[in-house]
């Protein structure tokens, strides 16, 4: 959780399990601005079955348990295994091989660009690689939406700044739980530093990208065998997956093809044949369907080769610096109507304003 105050309905660690209430919404501030309701509850994990915390979750098709999420269960999605600390807890002081499972929240999530680069606001679905996340684009069930971008041009890997940042915050958390439960005389000293090795060591381990590469390979090796000739496990291609962790708020439901039709049919799309960069800070920017993050590009020219077709309306945001307009661009500033304008007309019944900024 974000913010500093934990959310009343957070269940306390206690001896007695019927006076755990399993699921509970509470109230999560979120940067002091926003209030979001946080969905948690321990589940059971399926047996054979191994979860870490920010592994991304589906449930059982055979029994009332979770197991790894994967594109072959992707329809199944229920979410991603949580840090929260008191859930963890009550289920080590009850013995349950329960793990918390967060349906709807902010949550750290195992992530790969096994569909290309992550931005800020990309729906995300289920990875071939079980546990992982990747960037969604067609039909289907997702995950959520990343709160962080993850590109392996400008991110390396392993854990961003934010996923520090909210697992520090949490095990402080932890520590006070499990001190409180001690003076409570719930749990004795033994106990308290068993669970606190517990929550650096399995809650709040770091990344560890050798590690990750291990499992990935397993699963690829493990896929191939299956398939393919068991006797051979040679040569098993594996992907050179860049991988890490990232916030993102889970939200799992059905997303149809409409969502990312602006992004993917051709046909449809503004394309544009070849624009230049500036240097300096003059912003071009483009908004798409909400089901899409924007896209921010310096531009000095921007050159489009032949007709541009506007199916409904065409929002330019017209961006200054200085009172000054993008230099070499058309901005315009309000909605501009072309409905009904003959092509290769210049008649325009327009409801904003717009300009035409000649080169400087």
């Amino acid at each position: 959780m974000l913010g500093d105050e934990q959310p009343a309905a957070t269940p306390q660690p206690t001896a007695a399990p019927d006076e755990y209430i399993a699921e509970q919404p509470s109230e999560v501030i979120i940067t002091n601005t926003t209030t979001v309701t946080e969905e948690i509850s321990n589940e059971i994990v399926a047996a054979d079955e191994v979860l870490y915390t920010s592994d991304a979750a589906a449930l059982n098709d055979i029994e009332a348990s979770i197991v790894p999420a994967s594109e072959a269960n992707r329809n199944l999605t229920a979410g991603v295994i949580a840090t929260s600390p008191a859930y963890h807890i009550d289920a080590w002081m009850k013995g349950e091989a329960a793990m918390p499972l967060v349906r709807r929240g902010n949550a750290a999530i195992r992530i790969s660009n096994e569909n290309g680069p992550v931005r800020r606001g990309d729906f995300l679905t289920a990875a071939n690689v079980p546990g992982y996340a990747m960037k969604a684009d067609g039909e289907g069930m997702i995950l959520g939406r990343a709160m962080e971008d993850f590109d392996p041009a400008f991110f390396a890997g392993g854990d961003s700044e934010a996923v520090n940042a909210f697992f520090a915050q949490q095990k402080s958390v932890a520590y006070e739980l499990i001190e409180t439960s001690v003076n409570q005389g719930n749990l004795s000293e033994d106990q308290a530093e068993l669970y606190v090795e517990r929550i650096e060591s399995e809650v709040f381990a770091a990344f560890d990208e050798e590690a990750e590469k291990e499992r990935i390979t397993g699963f690829y090796r493990a896929q191939a065998l299956a398939d393919e000739d068991p006797d051979n496990d040679e040569d098993v291609a594996v992907p050179d997956f860049v991988t890490g962790r990232i916030m993102m708020y889970v939200d799992s439901y059905y997303v149809g093809n409409d969502v990312f039709g602006m992004r993917s049919d051709a046909a449809g799309a503004l394309q544009i044949e070849s624009f230049s960069l500036a240097n300096g800070d003059n912003l071009f920017e483009i908004n798409d369907n909400p089901g899409s993050t924007t896209m921010r590009i310096n531009v000095d020219q921007l050159v489009i080769a032949g007709a541009l077709v506007v199916e409904g309306d065409l929002d330019v945001l017209g961006v200054f610096y200085g009172n000054e307009a993008v230099v070499n661009s058309l901005t315009i500033q309000r909605k501009l109507n072309r409905t009904g304008t003959e092509p290769g007309s210049r008649k325009s019944n327009a409801a904003g304003r717009y300009t035409h900024h000649p080169c400087k």
